[in-house]
C-alpha cells in the first residue's frame, strides 16, 4: 500500500451504484493528491458487533501500512479546483475532522425546518457528549462534536486504538444508543481525549445543509423547501435511478440550487451532500476533471 490513501466506503447495491456514477471523480482527487484509491466494498467487521457506520473506526487498522489516509462519504462532490487535503497535515495531530456546528443560529435554524426536531435545536457540544453518557469519563466543555464526512488521520498512529475502542466500548463505558448510533462520537471522544485532534477546515467537508436551511437561501430556493418535496425525498432511495420519475426536475433541480453549488464549487474544495440532496448530473460529468487517470 502506497504512503497516502484515499478511501469511500460503497457496501451494498445502493451506495455501489452510487460510486458508479462518480467513481472517476474519487480517482482523479486520489491522483491530484498523490494517493491510492481505495474502495471498501465489504464490511470491516464481518461480525458486526456494531453498524456499518460505526465500523468506519475499523478504517484506519484497515489501511494500517499507510501514513496517511482520507476516509470520504459517498454523498461528496469534489471541486474541479480542489485543495490536496493531505496538504494540511502536522506532526502535532493525528486526527482531523470538521467540527459540526452545534450552538450557532445556522444550527439551530436547519434543526428547526429540516429535521423539525425542536428538542435538538439548543443542543451545543458539551450537552451533545453529555446526553451520549460521556459526562463521568471527560469535560464535556473542552470537546466537540464531528461530522464524519471525512475524515483525515494517520493510520499507523490511531489503528490499533480506533480497533480496540470499536471492540470495547460498550464494555468500558456506559453509552446511550447516540453514542452508537454510529462513530462520529467514539471518534471525537478517542480523539480529543488523547490529545491528538485537529479541526478540519471546513472546505473539505462543506455541509450544504447548514447554507439551504439556516441562512436566507431557504426562502430563495422554493423547490427545495416544499413539504411534499421533503417528504418524497425520505422515501425515495437518495442515489436511486427511479428518483427522476417521482420529482419534476423543476423541483430536483431548481435554478437557484444549481447556481448556489456552482458558486460554491468556486470557493470550497468539497460538497457534502448530507440530507439526501442530490448531486445534479451535469456536475459530475468528467470533462470538469483535468488529467483524469487511465
Amino acid at each position: 500500500m502506497s504512503k497516502r490513501v484515499l478511501a469511500v466506503m460503497a457496501i451494498g447495491k445502493k451506495y455501489q451504484s452510487h460510486l458508479k456514477k462518480s467513481e472517476f471523480m474519487f480517482q482523479w482527487y486520489a491522483k491530484r493528491c498523490q494517493a491510492e484509491f481505495v474502495v471498501i466494498d465489504k464490511p470491516l467487521d464481518p461480525k458486526m458487533k456494531h453498524n456499518l457506520l460505526m465500523q468506519k473506526m475499523l478504517f484506519a487498522s484497515f489501511v494500517s501500512n499507510a501514513d496517511e489516509a482520507v476516509l470520504l462519504d459517498l454523498d461528496m462532490l469534489i471541486s474541479p479546483k480542489a485543495k490536496n487535503i493531505f496538504e494540511i497535515i502536522h506532526h502535532d495531530a493525528h486526527l482531523y475532522a470538521c467540527i459540526d456546528p452545534y450552538g450557532t443560529d445556522r444550527f439551530k435554524k436547519t434543526a428547526q425546518r429540516l429535521w423539525k426536531k425542536e428538542n435538538i435545536q439548543d443542543i451545543t457540544h458539551p450537552q451533545y457528549f453529555e446526553n451520549a453518557g460521556l459526562k463521568d469519563l471527560i469535560n464535556p466543555q473542552d470537546f466537540f462534536a464531528l461530522n464524519g464526512g471525512a475524515y483525515l488521520l494517520k493510520p499507523k498512529l490511531v489503528g490499533e486504538s480506533l480497533q480496540n475502542l470499536y471492540h470495547t466500548c460498550t464494555e468500558k463505558y456506559s453509552l446511550t444508543p447516540l453514542a452508537l448510533r454510529h462513530e462520529e462520537c467514539m471518534m471525537a471522544f478517542y480523539s480529543q481525549s488523547s490529545k491528538i485532534f485537529q479541526s478540519l477546515p471546513q472546505t473539505f467537508n462543506y455541509q450544504i445543509i447548514f447554507d439551504l436551511f439556516g441562512t436566507p437561501l431557504f426562502h430563495e430556493i422554493p423547490g427545495l423547501i416544499d413539504t411534499l418535496y421533503r417528504k418524497i425525498m425520505r422515501r425515495v432511495v437518495v442515489f436511486s435511478e427511479l428518483k427522476k420519475n417521482f420529482i419534476p426536475r423543476s423541483y430536483q433541480f431548481h435554478p437557484k440550487y444549481l447556481q448556489y453549488i456552482s458558486s460554491r464549487l468556486e470557493s470550497e474544495s468539497i460538497l457534502h451532500f448530507a440530507g439526501g440532496y442530490v448531486i445534479p448530473d451535469q456536475f459530475l460529468q468528467p470533462s470538469l476533471y483535468p488529467n483524469l487517470p487511465e
